[in-house]
């Protein structure tokens, strides 16, 4: 039987196994640039973006964020200036939001 997990636990469950297991996983075998993790600590920076993203999404999701307006407004008061209240962010939201939709280039 399969169970649903969501974003957040799926992203506990495999950055849990990783890091039990980091002893063993073998890092940059093929030799390529950009292919793998190259060591342990890029893996946790990129489980770490991974969860930034998620955790992005959940809020677009929760608060049906228009992600074309978001992008030019410079703050979160900017942005709940322009939204109704039960859409509203808190700043924390928007510094999550603004380094995934914005700053990532």
């Amino acid at each position: 039987m399969v169970t649903k997990i969501s974003n957040k636990e799926a992203y506990e469950k495999l950055d849990n196994t990783l890091c039990l297991n980091c002893q063993s996983i073998k890092f940059n075998i093929d030799k390529e640039e950009n292919i793998d993790c190259k060591d342990v600590y890029e893996m946790l920076k990129c489980l770490e973006i991974v969860k930034k993203r998620l955790e992005a999404l959940e809020i677009i999701k929760e608060k049906q964020i228009d992600t074309n307006w978001f992008k030019c407004c410079n703050s979160s008061k900017d942005y709940n200036n322009s939204v109704p209240s039960y859409k509203q962010i808190t700043r924390e939201e928007y510094g999550l939001l603004r380094e995934a939709l914005v700053d990532d280039k």
